[in-house]
């Protein structure tokens, strides 16, 4: 084959690697914002849940990402960093028996709660409840949980002890995993 034919090939698995990778990135697009929703609307319930008295958020951080497992399936992950003059025990009380309802899973078959999504589609959904996280941070470090590696330290979350002086720093959060991923490319 001449040089100029071998030119027209590879030309041509340009055009056509570059449109399947215009078509994928529009699935993925959707699948992003629909996943951002989700995440918006568990945002929405972990807020809404009752705070200890005597203490403040510091900082908080919400993502939907591949943060445990092996792949092709989306995280949800909610987390709050709290200064409290409360004590440990007094934290866990407070916190014991709190849920907040996770990520809307669509149902098969019929039988659950109708929503509507944003483009007038509806479709039936349940929502699992999830428990609460609550970990203090000593030494710099929360011990979020078995194969959980999300920001544990003050150092990710760009907080000290002195951001702290009279109370202790913990993080609360929830992780909901195992989601179909939808073709969001930050879930594979």
């Amino acid at each position: 084959m001449k040089r100029s034919h071998w030119l027209l090939v590879l030309g041509g698995l340009a055009v056509v690697a570059g449109v399947a990778l215009a078509v994928t990135s529009l699935g993925g697009t959707e699948a992003m914002r629909r996943n951002d929703a989700e995440l918006s609307e568990l945002v929405a319930r972990f807020d809404a849940l009752p705070r200890p008295p005597r203490s403040r958020l510091l900082a908080s951080e919400a993502e939907v990402g591949l943060f445990v497992g092996m792949g092709n399936h989306c995280d949800f992950y909610v987390g709050q960093v709290w200064c409290s003059e409360l004590s440990p025990e007094e934290l866990a009380r407070h916190h014991e028996g709190l849920r907040v309802l996770g990520v809307d899973l669509p149902l098969r078959g019929g039988g659950g709660p109708v929503r509507s999504s944003g483009d007038g589609a509806r479709e039936e959904s349940f929502s699992i409840p999830l428990t609460l996280r609550v970990a203090p941070f000593e030494d710099g470090e929360a011990d979020a949980g078995p194969s959980f590696f999300h920001r544990t330290s003050l150092a990710e979350w760009d907080l000290s002890p002195a951001d702290c002086p009279a109370g202790r720093l913990y993080l609360v959060h929830v992780l909901d995993d195992g989601h179909d991923p939808r073709d969001d490319l930050r879930c594979h």
